[in-house]
């Protein structure tokens, strides 16, 4: 099974208990970072992080209330 997979089936048995995950990629610049931060050993590289947790209240977005641009405001076909 490769990493991938791996991270689907994480993700869907925590939601399957209620809570919210998500991947986030860690930069280059940031490894020294994240190694001192999550007390990760020198010999291990990170490419990601997966935080678990009780997902936040849902809340609409403020933008909402501007309503939705036409299709044809983003939509191009065969050309700009």
């Amino acid at each position: 099974m490769d990493i991938g997979c791996s991270v689907m089936l994480l993700l869907l048995a925590v939601v399957d208990e209620g809570l919210a995950a998500a991947f986030a990629g860690v930069p280059a610049h940031n490894f020294a970072h994240f190694r001192e931060l999550l007390g990760i050993p020198s010999e291990v590289t990170p490419v990601g992080v997966i935080p678990v947790g009780h997902p936040a209240q849902d809340r609409l977005s403020p933008s909402l209330k501007r309503g939705r641009k036409a299709t044809t405001d983003f939509i191009h076909h065969e050309g700009w």
